[in-house]
C-alpha cells in the first residue's frame, strides 16, 4: 500500500468506534536511536498509559493527567450522569462522584444521598477523629460488648437544654476523688451509701426518716459507724466502750434488763469523756424495764442523758 499523509487517510464512520485491536504505528528503540517502525494495538497504548512499563514496573508514566503539580481531574459534564441518590447496589455499585457537591460516593454503603437511608459504614479498625467532633447525632448511640466513652487528658461533658437520662438496671459514679453534684437532687427510692461518707451542705426531707437499728448483741463494744440508733437486752452488768464516735454524731440506744427482778448498772466509757448530767452518772434498770440513751459528740466528749423505767 502506497504510503499517504493522515490528512488523506479515510475518517471514522457515523457508526464506528476504536477497537481494541486498531493498529498504530510507532518508532520503536532506545532513548538514542537507532528506531524501527512497529505495530501495537489501541489497548496496549491504553494500558501503558495507565499502568507503565510492565517488564520494569515503572508505574503511571504521565507527569499529570490535567490540571497542576500533578492533581488529577475527571471533568465529567455529561448532563446524563447518573446522580448518586441510588440505594439499589445492583444497579449502581461502582464509585460515583455526585454532581450536587463533588463528593465521591457509592451504591454499595458508603454513603447515599438520601434522608432516609442512613449512612451504612462497618469499621475495620479504629477511627481517629483526630481531635474533630462528630455532630448531628440521632436519638441513640448503640454499644456493643460493653462499649466506653473515655478520655485520658481532658474532662467529658454531657450538655442538654432539657435532661439528660441514664436507664439502666444498674448505674455505677466512681470518683477516684469527688463526686459534685451541683443543684437540687431528687432521688426517687432508695439511696444507699456504703464503705464512705454523703456530705450535704442542707437536707429538707418531706416525709420521713429512719435509722436501721444494730443490734449490739454480747459484745462490749459500741461501734458508732454501725448506725444511730442501736438496742441491746442483757441481764448483768456491763461497761461499754464506745468506737467511731464523730464529732457532731448524735446516738440513740436502748438497754433492756431481761432479768426480772434485779436490777443491773450499764456504764459508757470513750476514754473519760463521757458527761452525764443531773446525777453525774448513768442510771441503773430495774428488772424487766428498758432504758432509753442518748449520746452527743461534740468536739471529743459525749454529751449522755437517759430516761429509764420503761417497760417493754
Amino acid at each position: 500500500m502506497a504510503n499517504k499523509k493522515i490528512s488523506q487517510l479515510v475518517g471514522m464512520g457515523t457508526n464506528e468506534a476504536v477497537s481494541g485491536f486498531y493498529l498504530l504505528p510507532v518508532g520503536a528503540g532506545s532513548s538514542t536511536g537507532p528506531y524501527t517502525t512497529k505495530k501495537i494495538t489501541t489497548k496496549e497504548l491504553a494500558d501503558f498509559i495507565f499502568t507503565g512499563d510492565n517488564s520494569a514496573y515503572v508505574g503511571f508514566p504521565a507527569g499529570a493527567l490535567s490540571g497542576v503539580n500533578k492533581d488529577i481531574y475527571f471533568n465529567n459534564n455529561d448532563a446524563n450522569w447518573v446522580n448518586a441518590s441510588n440505594t439499589d447496589v445492583a444497579s449502581f455499585p461502582y464509585l460515583q462522584v455526585r454532581k450536587s457537591d463533588g463528593l465521591i460516593v457509592t451504591g454499595s454503603g458508603v454513603a447515599f444521598d438520601s434522608a432516609t437511608t442512613p449512612w451504612n459504614y462497618d469499621a475495620a479498625s479504629d477511627i481517629n477523629m483526630q481531635d474533630n467532633n462528630i455532630g448531628n447525632v440521632g436519638s441513640e448511640i448503640t454499644f456493643q460488648d460493653g462499649g466506653n466513652i473515655g478520655s485520658a487528658a481532658g474532662g467529658i461533658s454531657v450538655n442538654n437544654n432539657t435532661k439528660v437520662s441514664l436507664t439502666a438496671p444498674e448505674v455505677e459514679i466512681n470518683g477516684s476523688s469527688e463526686i459534685d453534684l451541683n443543684g437540687p437532687v431528687t432521688v426517687q427510692g432508695n439511696l444507699t451509701n456504703t464503705g464512705g461518707d454523703l456530705t450535704v451542705e442542707d437536707i429538707i426531707i418531706e416525709n420521713t426518716s429512719r435509722h436501721l437499728v444494730n443490734d449490739i448483741g454480747v459484745g462490749n463494744n459500741i461501734n458508732w459507724s454501725l448506725s444511730n440508733v442501736q438496742k441491746v437486752g442483757i441481764g448483768t452488768d456491763r461497761n461499754y466502750n464506745f468506737t467511731n464516735a464523730l464529732h457532731g454524731q448524735t446516738l440513740t440506744m436502748y438497754i433492756k434488763n431481761t432479768d426480772s427482778s434485779t436490777s443491773i448498772l450499764p456504764t459508757f466509757a470513750s476514754g473519760s469523756y463521757v458527761k452525764w448530767g443531773g446525777t453525774g452518772g448513768p442510771p441503773h434498770i430495774d428488772g424487766a424495764r428498758t432504758n432509753v440513751y442518748t449520746f452527743v459528740c461534740y468536739d471529743q466528749v459525749i454529751f449522755a442523758s437517759a430516761i429509764t423505767g420503761y417497760v417493754f
